[in-house]
């Protein structure tokens, strides 16, 4: 979750200050990078540093002097143009959200700016750390084939207090030449939700890879 990944980054950048060393947080977006950097800057504002695309080329200089001018050890917080910050005693990049389809540029030559961070990180002999709510396939295969270590457990499901119920579809009354696709419960809850002003998910599978379902009896294509 969001706010225990800032928890565990403010720890990382405590430990990494007490040995002098300094931390690069990468966000996606420009908000994501304010939101952040409003929360990791705290108690260390005169150390942290803000640098975003966004801003005016004049800002982006000024950020970028400061970050790397600074005497003591730094956190620089921004999007992938706070990569351009290069000190010598960097100890961690941490990519925030990694799995943002931001991070890969729509534009030849589509640069994917977490693997230009992984060589940066690999050429400085820095640590990287990425971070997200749910993480990338890749990256979950390499924890899992050991390339990564954890962090924190990644996380497989979303925790939450929805009531879960399962209706077995055989003991739904079924009207003569025809097959519910959905049982009165899912309907009612759709209803619902509509008639309130939610959104629903529906989620279906199917065998094989045909995109008709069949009447078993009859061999009609369910069409709607």
């Amino acid at each position: 979750p969001y706010e225990e990944r800032l928890a565990r980054y403010r720890s990382i950048i405590r430990e990494s200050f007490a040995r002098k060393k300094s931390v690069i947080v990468i966000a996606p977006t420009r908000a994501e990078a304010d939101d952040v950097f409003t929360k990791l800057s705290r108690g260390v504002e005169d150390h942290s540093f803000l640098l975003a695309s966004a801003m005016t080329p004049k800002q982006q200089r000024e950020q970028w002097e400061h970050a790397m001018t600074h005497d003591d050890p730094t956190l620089v917080v921004g999007t992938t143009v706070a990569l351009s910050v290069w000190r010598h005693d960097i100890a961690h990049y941490i990519v925030e959200h990694e799995s943002s389809t931001y991070y890969k540029s729509s534009e030849r030559p589509f640069i994917d700016a977490r693997r230009v961070i992984t060589s940066l990180a690999r050429h400085a002999g820095v640590d990287v750390i990425f971070g997200d709510t749910y993480a990338r396939i890749e990256t979950l295969a390499k924890t899992f084939a050991h390339e990564y270590e954890e962090v924190l457990k990644p996380q497989m499901h979303q925790q939450t207090n929805a009531a879960v119920s399962l209706v077995d579809m055989r003991e739904v009354p079924h009207a003569q030449g025809e097959s519910p696709v959905l049982s009165p419960q899912a309907t009612d809850a759709i209803r619902r939700s509509i008639e309130g002003g939610e959104r629903s998910f529906i989620y279906a599978t199917r065998k094989g890879h045909t995109p008709l379902t069949l009447c078993r009896d009859c061999g009609t294509v369910l069409t709607c």
